[in-house]
């Protein structure tokens, strides 16, 4: 258990006036503009400081401790853990029927409302269309 306790840490409020963000006429930031220009706050830091001085130390004897576990499922998560993080997750490849890559259709959706507009606005409603892409539609 990790012995030191963490003080709640205030951020320090400034009164200054913040800087105005230069922005164009559509209020998108112009290039090299950031709207974070202090970087991260300190207390950020200050917790990764706290948790690698505390924390880590003890959580390297808690997995020291699941590695040498006689239960086989704790041992092998913590191997796995280790692994994960020494090599990167194992490659996991995903196919289709048989083995084939995945196909993967697009629908230029843009094309086929202004399709159906039209065959619409010169059909009676109810009608079908079957020029979309060889797929029948049915207006309502």
């Amino acid at each position: 258990m990790v012995t030191a306790e963490l003080q709640i840490l205030e951020p320090v409020v400034q009164e200054e006036e913040k800087p105005k963000i230069p922005r164009d006429a559509l209020g998108r930031l112009l290039p090299g503009a950031t709207l974070n220009p202090g970087g991260r706050p300190l207390l950020v830091s200050q917790f990764r400081e706290f948790l690698a001085a505390e924390a880590l130390p003890e959580a390297k004897k808690t997995l020291l401790k699941c590695l040498a576990s006689e239960d086989g499922q704790v041992a092998m998560a913590a191997v796995r853990e280790v692994y994960d993080r020494l090599f990167g997750k194992a490659r996991q490849e995903v196919t289709g029927i048989e083995g084939r890559p995945i196909e993967v259709a697009t629908v230029d959706v843009l094309e086929v409302l202004r399709r159906i507009a039209a065959s619409s606005e010169s059909e009676q409603a109810g009608s079908s269309h079957s020029d979309l892409g060889g797929e029948e539609v049915r207006l309502k």
